[in-house]
């Protein structure tokens, strides 16, 4: 459900649950595979304070892998955070650390660790996505925008982006470029919540009702249980 995938995140947007879910599982990957390449390298380190940390790092990125396959945010939270207690500028743990934070809807902590992983890794793409979202949350859509824009190749049809940038310029009041936007999103198969209503509402205030009109019925037709609690975001 929902609220099974963490907070207002997903449950501003019903269809934000089963991208949340993606990037778990992606984390998730990653992770796994960060471990086997710290094993590798444990297995040849003759540095006994390096061969301790190296341990304890390998243990607290397991037991965070198992934390967020079960969904226990928290849990993960504390797990990367004993991490950082002895490798601050740990990437696996600063991701993760920022993800879990944004479950909890601790959205300025999140930001915190996630501009502290972007400071060494510029292009991390769930890093940015999952940032710029964490500020729209704080309603700080200009500085959302901004990271979206910088992290976005200009002829990209990237459907996460598209769809974030939607709902974030439809609450700018940049509503033609919101239109357009949505567009462009739809024009890949997307039925994310978010652009049907930054459509519909966009064409509204520009008094284009009757082209608005099509766009809320689909948005009911897709998200009948979930209609009243989007439309009145």
């Amino acid at each position: 459900t929902v609220i099974e995938s963490g907070g207002k995140y997903a449950e501003l947007d019903p269809s934000l649950a089963s991208m949340i879910q993606e990037f778990v599982q992606d984390t998730i990957a990653e992770q796994q595979q960060r471990i086997k390449e710290l094993q590798e390298k444990l297995s040849t380190t003759t540095d006994e304070n390096e061969h301790y940390k190296l341990e304890r790092i390998i243990d607290k990125l397991q037991l965070a892998i198992y934390a967020l396959e079960n969904k226990n945010f928290a849990d993960a939270e504390k797990q990367y955070r004993l991490i950082l207690d002895t490798d601050e500028k740990n990437p696996d743990a600063l991701e993760g650390l920022g993800f879990t934070l944004a479950r909890q809807d601790k959205y300025e902590e999140s930001i915190f660790y996630y501009d502290k992983l972007l400071e060494d890794e510029p292009d991390n793409y769930e890093a940015l996505v999952n940032n710029a979202w964490s500020y729209a949350l704080l309603k700080n859509y200009e500085k959302s925008l901004e990271i979206l824009n910088s992290s976005e190749d200009p002829n990209s049809n990237d459907v996460v982006i598209l769809s974030h940038k939607c709902w974030i310029l439809h609450k700018l009041d940049l509503h033609n470029d919101a239109i357009e936007t949505c567009k462009k999103a739809l024009s890949h198969g997307t039925n994310d919540s978010r652009v049907l209503m930054a459509y519909s509402l966009s064409l509204s205030l520009l008094n284009r009702s009757e082209e608005a009109l099509p766009i809320y019925e689909k948005l009911y037709s897709e998200y009948p249980n979930d209609f009243p609690t989007i439309i009145n975001y």
